[in-house]
């Protein structure tokens, strides 16, 4: 078997387990949970193999037995049943680290069949960020998010050769599945590969999570979101767009949610700030399954400047949010956008001291004053509340812009 590839969500679940009885990871299928799962457990039970899950409906409390601890239940959500018999083992003994628990879709646990209170934690796994495939090493040391906050700006490196926006481009259609990654794949067969999980995620997944939906209307659904994806675009746009009205819309929200593939950043407010916007901001959580739901390709993006700044968001974002999820797991992510657009933020990051950091995206690669213009202003609203303003870009240089902005290259978090 070809060895493990460390991953940044390893020491958290670490913690996580040496503290709680049972510890649930979800994220879409396939972005490597079941493999990061095993290095934290001593047995496996796979309820995706019909024997196991047979077991499991006829006596589940009996099956637990059957297994030494920590236990690894891998698919959870095809015997439900399993969640009555795990709140009764860990009623009876609630020592830490009894159980990890995956599923490929984000659905509530009913009250009926686990309370949850001091019994689990839920984490989310995302898809392979950069750091993890080409720094996988050094997931341990500080990485940029981490030197920014504090304010290590000298620690931040480039890489020796970095990307062009064509690389960026490239690098962002390859998508973040380690399937992509860890096999040898050509441009087409990795083409194929997404299409294909796209069509399962339209039809078989949507099924999973107990929904008969017009498997049609969600593709077109889906690929809709990802051309607007990383932008504010109203709901009735949206769903114009696909000819639904705003409740099948916003199901069809709700099932991409809960299959991970979809994720609305809430709008932020805040006393000292009027006017503000409340659309959230939506995001494809894989830069990947964004340009291959919209039929793009290299040349398609880098001839559109829109769908260029959508992808590097989106790409960008990728990056962002799982180190901020498992380094700074108190912070929240939001975005900012006034009404009528005269001033809008990428992205925000609320810390647990209450300071802000916030980034702006170009694609470009030599950003400048004008490029950082909202983040000023921020700055001059929130006061020393507002701890760096970042603008991510695709060129190779790290200077400062402004009192506290800096211009960095998104390579940065991978160098």
């Amino acid at each position: 078997m070809a060895s493990y590839s460390p991953r940044l969500i390893d020491p958290k679940l670490q913690n996580l387990m040496a503290t709680f009885p049972t510890v649930m990871i979800n994220g879409a299928r396939a972005v490597g949970k079941t493999t990061t799962a095993r290095e934290h457990v001593s047995e496996i039970a796979q309820l995706d193999i019909p024997g196991t899950a047979a077991a499991f409906r006829a006596d589940p409390d009996a099956a637990l037995q059957r297994y030494d601890r920590p236990l690894l239940i891998d698919e959870w959500q095809e015997v439900p049943e399993i969640m009555g018999a795990i709140k009764r083992a860990v009623d009876l003994d609630s020592a830490p680290g009894q159980f990890l628990l995956t599923g490929s879709n984000d659905l509530s646990i009913k009250d009926k069949t686990w309370p949850g209170t001091g019994r689990i934690v839920r984490e989310k796994m995302y898809g392979l960020s950069q750091r993890e495939i080409y720094s996988p090493d050094k997931l341990q040391e500080p990485g940029v998010i981490e030197k920014i906050v504090s304010s290590s700006f000298d620690d931040i490196i480039v890489p020796k050769k970095p990307p062009t926006i064509n690389d960026y481009v490239a690098m962002a259609l390859q998508s973040g599945f380690p399937h992509l990654h860890f096999q040898k794949r050509t441009h087409e067969t990795r083409e194929i590969w997404l299409q294909n999980y796209i069509n399962e995620l339209v039809t078989r997944d949507v099924r999973t999570i107990g929904e008969r939906r017009n498997s049609e209307k969600i593709r077109k659904y889906l690929t809709a979101n990802a051309i607007q994806s990383a932008t504010t675009i109203s709901d009735s746009t949206l769903y114009d767009a696909v000819k639904i009205n705003s409740k099948t819309a916003s199901d069809y929200d709700e099932i991409l949610i809960n299959l991970s593939v979809l994720e609305m950043l809430p709008p932020w407010s805040d006393n000292l700030l009027r006017h503000i916007a409340l659309t959230p901001k939506r995001y494809l959580l894989d830069a990947g399954i964004m340009a291959s739901a919209a039929r793009l390709n290299v040349d398609s993006i880098i001839n559109d400047s829109k769908l260029l700044g959508n992808l590097f968001d989106t790409f960008a974002v990728a990056q962002i949010r799982p180190e901020i999820s498992y380094k700074l797991s108190s912070a929240q992510l939001f975005h900012l956008r006034t009404n009528g657009g005269r001033h809008e933020i990428d992205l925000m990051v609320k810390l647990e001291n209450n300071q802000l950091l916030a980034f702006e995206f170009k694609a470009g690669s030599s950003p400048t004053n004008s490029d950082a213009k909202h983040l000023i202003w921020l700055k001059e609203e929130t006061g020393e509340r507002f701890l760096a303003g970042i603008v991510l870009h695709s060129g190779s240089s790290i200077y400062q812009l402004d009192k506290r902005i800096w211009a960095i290259p998104l390579s940065s978090f991978w160098a």
